[in-house]
């Protein structure tokens, strides 16, 4: 982690969050008492209520998995070989905003396939554990970027964080 960042998850362990209970005991309870293991746990854990947040790495089979044959088959060939442009990629970004209106703009009626958007949509989102809930921005279409996906907290970062 930058030291930016374990400074804001310090900042969040001592103010913002410090009377959250965890395990029986305030976040500031388990840092003042070296509970790293118990800190590391709950930053680790799916935060409550739940943050989504899009994902960077849709895989093509999954992206694939959401197509509603029914209403994809009636979508005009444009349409339809926009989307197979789009599945060249190993992976699709759901973070980046433009990829985002690609889906909407491609199945969006008229002429779209409203279940392929909704299926989509569900498929490039995530629930947030707490870490990755703090280091992420204000919601966009229904879901956040965090600048931490799918990193976990690990004692040693809690140690670090204790010297800045």
């Amino acid at each position: 982690m930058t030291t930016a960042q374990l400074q804001a998850l310090k900042t969040d362990i001592t103010v913002t969050h410090a009377n959250t209970v965890f395990q029986g005991l305030t976040l500031l309870q388990l840092w003042t008492g070296f509970d790293f293991a118990n800190l590391a746990l709950y930053y680790n854990t799916a935060a409550s209520p739940q943050v989504d947040l899009w994902r960077p790495n849709v895989t093509r089979t999954e992206a694939s998995k959401c197509i509603a044959a029914g209403e994809f088959m009636s979508m005009p060939v444009a349409r339809q070989n926009t989307w197979f442009a789009i599945l060249q990629t190993e992976t699709i970004d759901a973070t980046n905003t433009t990829v985002r209106q690609n889906f909407s703009d491609l199945f969006t009626n008229p002429n779209g396939s409203p279940t392929t958007l909704a299926n989509l949509t569900a498929a490039a989102k995530k629930a947030a554990s707490n870490l990755e809930s703090l280091f992420s921005g204000a919601p966009v279409g229904g879901a956040r970027v965090s600048e931490v996906y799918g990193q976990t907290l690990t004692v040693q970062d809690l140690v670090n964080a204790i010297t800045v």
